[in-house]
């Protein structure tokens, strides 16, 4: 905004990034404005198209969007930003084949393209694809190795992978960066179940647990901590807890039928 201030007539380099401010913060009337500014200066600047595309995509036209940010990449082939954006509105309407040729392209344009680098990694996390979202992210951390965000990303990444070991050193990495995170300290705790750390686990799960009584996830994970460690009662508690939060979660239920067949079964054994 201070760049478009001191030269009105400055675009590329600057537009487009201030454009994607304003659409995380939803300003709608001010990107409208900068949107109509930007092309009323150049019609022919990749960086004014990237605006308009941000403008369609926060007024909910996707498919504007993908016209604008592809007329963006017309215009300038080198514009990584463009493909970029590209991929995000692929990405948010589940076409996830095309999200990651965008996110490609961008990176062959600029390897070190962090948007595009974390835009593939939750791509190939959400195709199932963990080694290669753990890849990915860890490319996208050698860019932001402060980021407390990516840290956490690629800690999910792993533990869905099967490194609950890598898992839980990124997670602590993120928590280093970002102490307060609930969401990080959760994840956490599921990497220590992973590893069969159930004390730690559910010390850190009775610590969030007080941070937030009323989520529902916190008490199904201590109901799994404690089923682990055969204190069936202490489990059920929780798994009952969990269910009278969100009684529409079937997840939570059927632990609790689940729990409870273990249950009926270890006395017939008896």
């Amino acid at each position: 905004k201070r760049a478009l201030q001191i030269d009105s007539a400055r675009l590329d380099g600057c537009v487009e990034f201030y454009s994607t401010a304003l659409w995380h913060t939803r300003s709608q009337a001010e990107l409208a404005q900068l949107a109509k500014r930007a092309i009323a200066t150049n019609r022919r600047s990749a960086a004014a198209w990237c605006a308009v595309g941000n403008c369609a995509s926060l007024q909910g036209d996707r498919d504007a969007a993908l016209r604008a940010f592809s007329r963006a990449a017309r215009l300038d082939a080198k514009c990584a930003y463009a493909y970029t954006l590209s991929g995000h509105e692929y990405a948010v309407s589940d076409r996830l084949d095309e999200a990651e040729r965008a996110y490609l392209t961008a990176v062959a344009i600029d390897s070190r393209h962090y948007n595009a680098l974390y835009g593939l990694g939750h791509v190939y996390l959400r195709m199932q694809q963990h080694e290669a979202s753990v890849r990915y992210f860890q490319m996208a951390i050698e860019v932001h190795p402060k980021s407390a965000t990516l840290r956490y990303h690629v800690g999910c990444a792993m533990l869905l992978a099967g490194d609950a070991t890598g898992a839980l050193r990124e997670f602590d990495l993120s928590l280093e960066l970002d102490p307060v995170s609930a969401v990080t300290r959760f994840e956490r705790a599921k990497a220590l179940v992973a590893l069969n750390n159930l004390k730690d686990a559910d010390n850190q799960l009775r610590e969030l647990g007080e941070l937030m009584p009323n989520e529902a996830a916190v008490f199904y994970e201590r109901g799994r901590v404690a089923q682990a460690a055969e204190r069936f009662d202490t489990a059920m508690a929780h798994y009952s807890a969990a269910l009278d939060l969100e009684p529409a979660e079937r997840l939570y239920k059927k632990a609790i039928d689940q729990l409870e067949a273990l249950i009926q079964a270890s006395k017939e054994r008896q």
